[in-house]
Formats: structure tokens, sequence, C-alpha cells
């Protein structure tokens, strides 16, 4: 059957299904925003997240925030009726404040297993993967340095990765977290240009190698759906119709192009409001078969 991309986008979280065996499953992708410990490591530029710091983060005021995330994911596996079986996270100090997050009451029922390396971010702040080992059975992960040949020892947020299989068949995730807006979008876009480049390859080399493996992309991407770094580069394509028929065998489908705020099937839309605008910087893209994009409601 024909493989293809969907590119599904929200702005602070995002909610999507993937099928195996014809059994859909949930993965979603989550900016924790700046979920830091009290404590001052030395080895990296968190001062302002401890008690004496600028934000004055206290005991109180960290763990006030995993019950609030707690919440949130608690209250989207309600709906759904199942924990997600795989969460990319981001903005995330260390591997501790994610051991904190899924041993709150609340979360301890999904049993999920953490993916997550430190990353050369100045901030300190890392992208992970929560899962569900009972689902997703891992084979191994990585994590991939973002190369910006402009600048060669730029120090940003790695690229993480995890492979495996669900029901059987092969699955590859990958979550990231573009580089920021700082200094201004226009001066700044190489950087996230450079990233859907290596994205693109990595995605490329993957379904060319075994065009069976379902590869799930997820990430704040700090640039719009209809940006070029996403319909150019990453090669999301959409119509106003949000038919997929028409696509090449190596394109990727994105149902808002034109429609960023379409609630299309089981995808969940949030978004943020800028003036004049209506954004959505996180994603979601898959390599599902055409039974997904049934499950999601889409005329293929």
């Amino acid at each position: 059957m024909r493989k293809l991309v969907l590119i599904l986008s929200v702005m602070v979280f995002a909610v999507a299904t993937v099928v195996a065996q014809d059994k859909p499953y949930m993965v979603a992708f989550y900016n924790l925003e700046n979920l830091f410990d009290v404590y001052d490591d030395p080895e990296i530029h968190d001062e302002e997240f401890t008690p004496n710091g600028i934000k004055q983060w206290t005991e109180t005021k960290y763990q006030k925030k995993l019950s609030n995330m707690e919440r949130v994911l608690f209250d989207m596996a309600a709906i759904q009726k199942d924990y997600p079986i795989v969460i990319g996270v981001s903005e995330i100090e260390n591997r501790t404040v994610l051991e904190d997050l899924i041993s709150q009451p609340k979360l301890k029922g999904a049993n999920y297993r953490i993916c997550h390396y430190d990353s050369p971010d100045a901030r300190g702040v890392d992208v992970a993967f929560l899962y569900r080992a009972d689902v997703f059975k891992l084979e191994g992960s990585d994590n991939i340095k973002l190369v910006v040949e402009e600048l060669p020892d730029f120090r940003t947020r790695d690229l993480v990765t995890m492979w495996g299989t669900i029901d059987g068949e092969p699955f590859y995730f990958l979550v990231s977290h573009w580089p920021s807006r700082l200094g201004g979008k226009e001066a700044s876009q190489f950087k996230r240009d450079a990233c859907a480049k290596q994205i693109r390859e990595i995605k490329d080399s993957l379904l060319n190698e075994n065009p069976a493996t379902k590869v799930v992309v997820m990430g704040d991407f700090n640039d719009d759906a209809t940006d070029a770094s996403v319909t150019d580069i990453l090669g999301a394509k959409g119509d106003k119709k949000g038919k997929i028929k028409d696509l090449q065998p190596n394109d990727m489908y994105n149902p808002f192009e034109n429609n960023a705020d379409k609630n299309l099937g089981k995808l969940r839309i949030i978004q943020e409001s800028v003036p004049g605008k209506e954004v959505t910087l996180a994603h979601i893209i898959a390599s599902p078969d055409e039974i997904i994009y049934h499950k999601l409601g889409l005329d293929p």
C-alpha cells in the first residue's frame, strides 16, 4: 500500500492517531514550556529557575506546574479513553523532571518509560519521549546533532529519535524543537530551514531503506504550517479541499496549509492567537498508510 506523510499542526500540544494492524493508537506532542527543577546546574544557564532567581522558582511552584501538566495529560487520556502510547515533549531541563511528571498519581497507570538525551543547548532545555512499553516495543534510540552549516558551533536542541514496533509493524519516531525566532523571523530563518532539510533527509533515507516504516515526526517547529520551511523544504503539501489523491510518493500532506483551524477526525487543534494572524507552530508528521486518512476523516 502506498506510503504518504501526513502533517498535523497545532500550537501547545498535538494529538493524532496512528494505525497498526488496523487498530488506532493515540500519539501526542506537548511543549512543557520550561519544565525546570529548582536546583542550579552549573553546566547550563538555569539560574532564573531557582528559588533565588528572577522567577523565584520554588518547590511549590514546581509541584504546581507538574500538577497542571498531569491534569492536561489525564484529561486528554480521559477524552480518548486511553493514554497516548507516545508523547513527544520539549522544553525540559533533564530526565529528572520527566521522572517527576510520570510519577504523578493520575499518570502512574500509563507506566510510561522515558527516552531522553542531554542536548548542548545553552539553556539546558531538551526534547524527549514518553512511551508505553506495553504497546511500543522499543528497539533503539539516538540523538542527532542539528547541523547548521553557516554556524558550525551552534548549540541548540538535538533531534531525539527512537524506533521499534507497534503490533509488529515498524515505527520510527523523531521529536525536535527548531531554533527560535530570536533576532527576528527572517534573520533566523536559515536555522529552521536547516532543521527542516535534515529531518526530510532522515525521513527519505528511512523510507528508501524500508518503505513499510511508519515515520512519525513531531515537535515545536517555531514556523507556521504555511512557511516555506514546512511547505517547500520539509515538503508538506495541501489544498483547500483537504484531498491527498494527487500527492507523489515522497510528498507530505498538510491539511492545514489553507485551513489551519479545522478539526479533522481524531485531531485536536489548539492554537495561539497573535496580532493579525492565527499561527500553528507545533506539528505532528506521520507516514501512515491510507487507513489512517480514513480514521482522520480525510478524502483520499
